[in-house]
């Protein structure tokens, strides 16, 4: 999926989305910890642009062990 449309469109492996969007949010917060979620969370409520906001912490952030 390259966007939140493709996440969207109707097919009949629905459960795939849900799947793979579980193993991204894992990848994810290993990499950015509590402290790039909340950055997440806080850029998202100043400026309401969740994808800029959510690249932008995964750069910030380094790997948590």
């Amino acid at each position: 999926m390259e966007n939140l449309s493709d996440f969207y469109k109707q097919d009949t492996l629905g459960w795939y989305k849900y799947a793979t969007s579980k193993y991204e949010v894992n990848r994810w917060l290993k990499k950015v910890g509590k402290e790039g979620l909340e950055e997440l969370i806080n850029s998202i409520t100043i400026s309401s642009d969740f994808n800029s906001a959510y690249k932008l912490a995964e750069e910030q952030y380094q790997e948590f062990p």
